[in-house]
């Protein structure tokens, strides 16, 4: 019965971490000194999130996956024809670390 309540509330937990973090200073002010924007930063988090869910992968993979994207924002200023290709990534490699079953690119 709390598998389902928690499932039930899952999105809204984790959309919750999202804006706490989003709005912390662990971010720094990459989102100022680069091509990527807020706006593009949280269209980039959705998709993650969106992904995620198609792969039924756990929330601890996608908060993982957001962290790793964060991280990797703050210290590189890709292009924002890759953002996505960084997205992508991120979510590999923290499959890596929460998932039984790795996703691959196909």
């Amino acid at each position: 019965n709390s598998l389902m309540l928690t499932s039930e509330y899952q999105k809204e937990v984790l959309e919750y971490k999202l804006d706490t973090i989003l709005n912390s200073d662990r971010l720094g002010n990459y989102l100022e000194q680069s091509e990527v924007n807020p706006e593009m930063r949280n269209k980039l988090v959705n998709w993650i999130i969106e992904r995620s869910w198609e792969l039924k992968a756990d929330s601890t993979t996608t908060q993982l996956a957001i962290s790793i994207t964060d991280s990797f924002l703050s210290k590189i200023t890709p292009k924002k024809a890759i953002l996505q290709l960084v997205g992508v990534i991120s979510l590999m490699i923290a499959s890596k670390f929460h998932e039984s079953y790795t996703y691959t690119l196909n």
